[in-house]
């Protein structure tokens, strides 16, 4: 019912994708986490057909270097959260 990334991880993802997760209540990204300098960052973020997601919390200085972000199909998302400094270019 919930994923969470810890702070300062998934630092060597090309991608983040996340989708067809009907059971899916929450997702919490921590500080500095889904970044990363040295490669370039992640090229796409896709949150999408999620119909149970009620809250997406995004930490501080997350997803850098995207060329893409998709939010869509989330009808019941109540509460988002960006934190600092996050989808910097």
């Amino acid at each position: 019912e919930s994923l969470t990334i810890l702070k300062e991880s998934c630092t060597c993802l090309g991608s983040l994708i996340v989708s067809h997760l009907p059971l899916l209540k929450s997702i919490t990204i921590g500080v500095q986490s889904c970044r990363i300098e040295d490669y370039g960052g992640i090229r796409k973020i896709s949150f999408t057909d999620l119909p149970s997601l009620t809250t997406l919390d995004i930490g501080d200085y997350c997803f850098n270097n995207h060329e893409t972000v998709i939010f869509q199909d989330l009808p019941s998302l109540t509460t988002f959260k960006i934190g600092l400094l996050c989808f910097l270019n």
